[in-house]
């Protein structure tokens, strides 16, 4: 799969779970190849992935999403050792350590939910699957995270530090939003996507993380043209592709490759 991918020379790989049911010594050798081969060929690469140890040395920027929206984005080093977001500490938490017996989410101490009394902010609603911990950490009557329009879903906090790097955007989406129907004969909609704006500059690498469910692989079929956005913008190398039809995004097909996962044999229960 990663070899019929790679073998347009694409200018953006798009790799959504590239290791799941491997082995962790197949795993390395997979993304190392990987990392390698973009390296070598000045590649942009998307790795999505529910697994923060996978991408812990791959990647120079990492964006968490949670129920669709982009919670905390940063760069790799900042977001491991100073994570903002409630919901990114909580996956830090989960990763084995050494002498540490491990602790799986939710704890009840540490969560709320939208009707609990126990929320550290009164008046706020939140998710039922929303951390609220480590509060101590901040100060002050606002949260260091908002809510959007009286939804109960944090929205972006972290964002890249003013050292990082400058470089040529070459993949940007401006507020992507996408809803998919509960069923035929229902008139209920799922948020997939909810005001998601990224940017993959030329030649990074770019770690895409959340539980299953979050909207990373909408996210990576939308970048790419393969699924029709509601409302948004995508753009490749300063050109507006979002409204493209199947000519106009022929030329441009070389330019993407999605190295996708086998949902039904890869996905984990989570």
């Amino acid at each position: 799969m990663i070899a019929m991918a790679l073998a347009q020379d694409p200018d953006v790989l798009i790799a959504d779970e590239p290791t799941n049911a491997l082995d962790v010594r197949i795993q390395k050798q997979v993304l190392d190849l990987m990392k390698q081969q973009c390296e070598s060929r000045g590649m942009s690469l998307v790795i999505i992935t529910h697994d923060l140890g996978v991408i812990s040395n791959y990647t120079d920027r990492i964006i968490i999403m949670y129920a669709g929206k982009i919670v905390e984005e940063s760069t790799r080093l900042k977001l491991f050792d100073q994570p903002l977001h409630p919901y990114t500490q909580g996956l830090l938490d989960c990763l084995p350590k050494l002498g540490h017996s491990g602790e799986r989410i939710p704890k009840d101490h540490r969560w709320a939910t939208a009707n609990s009394r126990a929320t550290p902010f009164p008046g706020v609603q939140i998710s039922p699957t929303m951390l609220f911990y480590r509060t101590g950490l901040y100060s002050g009557d606002n949260p260091p995270w908002c809510l959007s329009n009286g939804a109960d879903l944090p929205v972006s906090i972290g964002k890249v530090s003013s050292d990082f790097p400058i470089m040529a955007t070459l993949v940007e989406t401006r507020g992507l939003t996408k809803q998919f129907s509960q069923g035929f004969f229902s008139s209920q909609k799922t948020t997939a996507l909810e005001g998601v704006t990224i940017s993959v500059e030329s030649g990074e690498t770019v770690g895409l993380v959340g539980e299953s469910g979050s909207g990373k692989s909408t996210l990576a079929l939308s970048i790419a043209r393969l699924l029709q956005v509601d409302s948004g913008q995508i753009f490749f190398d300063g050109d507006d592709i979002t409204g493209f039809t199947a000519n106009q995004m022929r030329p441009l097909r070389k330019a993407f490759s999605l190295c996708s996962k086998i949902p039904i044999r890869h996905l984990i229960r989570e």
